[in-house]
């Protein structure tokens, strides 16, 4: 599955950058430059937000409970950006139910566990091999590694380089919002 780092408060990476020896490759490559600012790899977050994406992975298709751990090590992976995007909209989905508490048909808005696990894993299935790519590219692009493979198998198209950075931020909040609820759900039994 790729190597996952928790990256902690540390600020990203630069524009350009893909970790290791792979700079030196990233700075002569101008298709890897041409990533516009919409993009993941556009603002340097490829390699930060394919490790928080596979660490999700690996929690939604965890068959134990989530764990106060890595509820606490996600979060810390997450950029500043993120954390923001999730707390708004944990911050009106949790004012919603407050509202609609009282009428039981839109209380049924709350999905079970399984429902929001089905749906996390819905997201999980298209971002993940974009992540593991994502990891995978930047691997190959290593100067050592160049050394003694001269053929790599990922193009810079299969990962999460060029992809639209609001709707990669927004697929992800959801599913974390749905990984709260089933933390959330999970502490109430």
């Amino acid at each position: 599955m790729g190597v996952i780092q928790s990256h902690g408060h540390s600020p990203a990476p630069a524009v350009g950058s893909c970790g290791g020896g792979g700079k030196i490759v990233a700075k002569n490559n101008s298709v890897f430059r041409l990533a516009p600012p919409t993009t993941v790899g556009g603002v340097g977050l490829s390699q930060r937000y394919a490790n928080v994406i596979l660490f999700t992975e690996r929690i939604v298709h965890a068959s134990a409970a989530i764990g106060d751990d890595a509820r606490k090590l996600l979060y810390e992976m997450l950029p500043e950006r993120l954390k923001m995007k999730l707390g708004g909209k944990l911050r009106k989905m949790w004012l919603k139910l407050e509202e609609n508490s009282e009428d039981e048909e839109e209380n049924q808005e709350k999905w079970t566990m399984s429902e929001r696990r089905g749906a996390a894993e819905e997201v999980m299935d298209w971002l993940a091999p974009l992540a593991n790519d994502t990891l995978k590219w930047q691997a190959e692009r290593n100067l050592e590694k160049q050394k003694f493979e001269t053929k790599p198998t990922v193009l810079l198209l299969q990962t999460l380089h060029y992809s639209n950075l609001e709707k990669v931020e927004d697929a992800l909040v959801d599913v974390l919002v749905g990984l709260s609820c089933i933390y959330w759900n999970q502490k109430q039994w």
